[in-house]
């Protein structure tokens, strides 16, 4: 089975004799409806091909304790996701508008700023305000609460409709290139090196009416993030054969190692009947805000390990055993090593925040096959 390459890559020099190529394809579909005061609709179709692979078989011509060697190639599909999902709302229980609201004046509240603070470039540049706030406030969904300059006030929604539109793409590839010996038809050595390549985009577009008035009210918020990196890490596996019927083996993963990069951009735009208004007399107000930023950073992946055993009965069956742990406490994020980014504070505090809930995973497997004839 040529999975063994991702897996123990020793077990790939078990195979002897014809080079072979295989495929395996994959169609999904999915769809989900849910009703509520509107219906909500959700899909995901994909079509890949999830593993792709070859394995080449060598004799050695001399005879001696090296029986044969392999050479493997494959490409794994471990994710794709081509989702889209719409949700209609009418008269929701809460809406965007209040939610921005309680935001920013939480913010004001707790750090003791006048709401005037959300429209200087101070503001902009501190990362303690939320996000949503700023665009808020520049948009004009938030304003000066009349008559006291420690809070913001907002569009009364009492009645909203809202409607949300999200489209998500998303592929993980796997990249396998391996080498195995067969020593003796007892001892099997493999080694694997794993490149991955990921890429991930998610787009949201939210709009919420004001149903109040019937004066055209709105707030729409759009975002979107994409998330691209790569990396490589190394497997090593080992069978031992004691008798002929019996095997043994361990593999150890270590970690991806990943240079990952996020892209991110936001857009807000606001419309008041009270604000525009204010437009036509002061012609350099505005109800649009946008914001984008980007961020890059190392990631490793768990350090695993693995030990199997199989035994073959009378020829006709076998049953296998296989422990797995994957330490998840192992999981880092660092300064890119590019140096493009040197908050490693930043980074030193995500560590020791995952770290009390991250475990060690222990994963058991059993499998037993007859041959019937």
């Amino acid at each position: 089975d040529i999975s063994c390459i991702s897996d123990n890559p020793a077990g790939l020099a078990i195979f002897r004799g014809t080079n072979t190529i295989t495929i395996t394809p994959h169609l999904g579909f999915s769809s989900t409806e849910t009703l509520g005061s509107e219906k909500a609709t959700g899909k995901d179709n994909n079509f890949s091909i999830s593993n792709f692979g070859a394995v080449f078989s060598f004799m050695p011509e001399n005879e001696g304790s090296l029986v044969n060697f392999n050479l493997g190639f494959s490409i794994e599909r471990r994710q794709q996701t081509f989702r889209k999902m719409n949700m209609v709302l009418d008269n929701p229980t809460g809406s965007f508008g209040e939610y921005l609201y309680e935001q920013a004046n939480s913010y004001l509240d707790n750090y003791d700023m006048v709401a005037e603070y959300l429209g200087t470039t101070s503001a902009w540049n501190d990362y303690n305000v939320p996000v949503l706030s700023l665009m808020g406030y520049e948009s004009f969904a938030l304003d000066d609460a009349i008559g006291d300059p420690n809070h913001v006030d907002n569009p009364v929604f009492d009645h909203t409709y809202q409607q949300s539109n999200l489209l998500e793409r998303t592929r993980h590839d796997y990249y396998n290139i391996s080498g195995a010996l067969n020593f003796n038809d007892v001892l099997y050595a493999g080694v694997t090196v794993r490149i991955t390549d990921f890429n991930s985009m998610v787009e949201h577009c939210f709009t919420e009416d004001s149903q109040k008035d019937m004066n055209g009210d709105y707030i729409t918020y759009d975002n979107r993030i994409e998330t691209k990196g790569s990396g490589i890490g190394i497997n090593f596996g080992l069978l031992w054969k004691p008798t002929e019927e019996w095997r043994l083996g361990a593999a150890v993963h270590t970690p991806i190692y990943m240079n990952m990069k996020e892209f991110y951009d936001a857009s807000m735009e606001a419309y008041n009947i009270m604000y525009e208004q204010a437009l036509l007399q002061n012609p350099g107000l505005t109800n649009y805000s946008d914001w984008s930023d980007r961020t890059q950073y190392d990631f490793s992946t768990p350090w695993e390990y693995q030990f199997s055993t199989a035994y073959v009965f009378g020829g006709r069956a076998i049953a296998s055993l296989e422990y797995d742990l994957r330490d998840f406490k192992s999981m880092r994020y660092r300064n890119p090593k590019d140096g493009s980014y040197s908050d490693k504070i930043y980074f030193d505090d995500m560590n020791d925040t995952m770290k009390p809930h991250l475990k060690m995973q222990h994963t058991i497997k059993a499998g037993l096959e007859y041959r019937i004839n």
